[in-house]
C-alpha cells in the first residue's frame, strides 16, 4: 500500500497524549490504540512524572477517563485504558518476524503538538538488545 493509503487506514488509531506535571507545565506525545475496548500503548517517558494524562483521538474527541494500567521504565512503555463515547479503532498487528532489512516503513505520530504527521523510511536493521529482538528503522516522527 502507498503511505497515503496506510495513513487513511491507520491514523484514526493513533492518539495524542497530553500530560500535566504539577507546576512544571504540560508535555505530550503519541500513542496508539491496540484494542477497541480502549487499550492504548505509549512510551513511559511520555507519561513519567505526570499527575494527569489526557488522550485525544484523531477526530477531536477526548477520552472521558484515562487509567494507567502498566508502566515499565526499562522498556519505555506504558499501557493506558481509556473510556470514550463513539467507536474506537484499534491497530492490527502484523508479523514482526517477517520484517526484513530494506523494507519500507512509515511512522504516524504527534511530535511536539504537531498532530498526525506521516514520515517514511526503511527498516535499517534487526538487532538484539538486552536479549530482546528489535527492529531498527530510519523513520523519524517529525
Amino acid at each position: 500500500m502507498p503511505p497515503s493509503d496506510l495513513f487513511k487506514k491507520w491514523a484514526p488509531s493513533v492518539v495524542t497524549i497530553q500530560t500535566g506535571r504539577g507546576m512544571i507545565g504540560a508535555g505530550g506525545g503519541t500513542g496508539f490504540i491496540v484494542d477497541a475496548k480502549g487499550i492504548v500503548v505509549t512510551n513511559h517517558h511520555v507519561i513519567s512524572g505526570s499527575d494527569r494524562v489526557s488522550v485525544k483521538m484523531m477526530d477531536g474527541r477526548w477520552a472521558e477517563e484515562v487509567e494507567l494500567l502498566v508502566q515499565d521504565e526499562k522498556l519505555d512503555i506504558a499501557i493506558l485504558k481509556i473510556k470514550s463515547k463513539g467507536k474506537i479503532k484499534a491497530v492490527t498487528f502484523g508479523d514482526s518476524e517477517g520484517v526484513t532489512v530494506g523494507e519500507r516503513a512509515i511512522s504516524i505520530g504527534n511530535p511536539l503538538g504537531l498532530e498526525h504527521t506521516l514520515t517514511d523510511g526503511l527498516v535499517s536493521a534487526r538487532r538484539l538488545k538486552d536479549g530482546r529482538k528489535m527492529i531498527q528503522m530510519s523513520t523519524p516522527v517529525s
